[in-house]
């Protein structure tokens, strides 16, 4: 159930600028990309750039559980190749892999 809850937030980070902010800069009639940097530069509108910002930590968040997913991994699988070990290894790696926090605030 958790999961869906997070796919839900993500996706309401991501199109809430996209859906419902920048239709409002366009109605000034103003060129799609000036909307979007008024969007972005625009301090008054702090709800919009404190969402790009947990945006852009989301991105990097996942992108470091996804690289020390892969390089755990002693195997190729998929787009994950690695030269070092170019087979597939379903006996031992044919599984998901879960990231937590630990105490010190590491992965």
């Amino acid at each position: 159930m958790h999961i869906y809850i997070a796919y839900t937030a993500v996706g309401i980070i991501l199109l809430h600028p996209a859906l419902i902010v920048l239709p409002r800069y366009l109605e000034g009639g103003i060129r799609p990309w000036d909307a979007f940097v008024t969007m972005i530069t625009d301090l008054g509108n702090l709800g919009v750039v404190l969402g790009l910002i947990a945006w852009v930590l989301l991105l990097i968040l996942s992108a470091e559980m996804k690289l020390r997913a892969a390089l755990m991994r002693t195997e190729s699988r998929c787009s994950h190749y690695r030269l070092d070990y170019p087979d597939l290894d379903d006996e031992n790696w044919r599984a998901w892999i879960n990231i937590y926090q630990g105490d010190d605030g590491a992965m």
